[in-house]
């Protein structure tokens, strides 16, 4: 029989990791919009001598804004990086202004997450994709 090394391994229910609050925000972006524009959550290793996680194993998170009337034109919004074994610090780089910030847990990660989310600009760009998303959809309707 074999013996197990690993030991009693962790409970992982109670872990929210930064990919988890993104795609929960990029649903809840498709429901608000009633599908007119999607959330998407691209994720990828933190490539070699970056910066934001410097000689650690971590991700790279993009949460885009997708327009599929429009070609599927995407709209970063925001990019975070993280350690893949501590989670935390998350750095996340609003895309308006590539100021990056530092967020020690996941409460301050959600509220940094929420400026961004909600900022002017974001919003502006959400209300710009609406609008043209509509606009081509009364122009392809056909006459009567």
């Amino acid at each position: 029989m074999t013996k197990n090394l690993w030991g009693t391994l962790p409970e992982t229910e109670t872990i929210r990791t930064p990919h988890a609050v993104l795609m929960e925000q990029a649903a809840l972006l498709r429901e608000m919009t009633n599908g007119l524009l999607l959330g998407k959550v691209k994720r990828r290793p933190v490539p070699p001598n970056n910066p934001f996680v410097p000689q650690q194993q971590g991700f790279e998170l993009r949460l885009l804004i997708v327009a599929p009337a429009l070609d599927n034109y995407s709209y970063t919004v925001v990019t975070i990086f993280y350690p893949m074994a501590t989670l935390y610090p998350v750095k996340v780089e609003n895309n308006s202004d590539h100021k990056p910030v530092t967020c020690q847990s996941e409460e301050e990660f959600m509220q940094v997450l929420e400026q961004v989310l909600s900022a002017e600009k974001t919003r502006r760009v959400i209300a710009s994709l609406l609008g043209q998303i509509r606009a081509a959809s009364v122009t392809a309707t056909p006459d009567v």
